[in-house]
């Protein structure tokens, strides 16, 4: 039980990445206006979760996508 758990946990921080890796790309909205799309009530706390599952922060990787 306790694997099937952390599985399905890691597949849920798996699609919440994804789809905030595309949405970043959507240069009229903004990195707040992004987490509470997603579901997070701060964006700091969305900022906090993508920068431990990515290694950057949003902001960073937005900016280096767009270069």
């Amino acid at each position: 039980m306790r694997l099937l758990q952390e599985n399905c946990r890691v597949e849920w921080h798996t699609h919440i990445i994804e789809l905030a890796k595309h949405k970043l790309f959507e240069p009229q909205k903004s990195v707040s206006e992004t987490a509470y799309e997603l579901g997070f009530r701060y964006p700091q706390h969305f900022s906090r979760f993508f920068k431990r599952w990515v290694g950057s922060s949003p902001s960073t990787y937005r900016n280096r996508g767009s270069s």
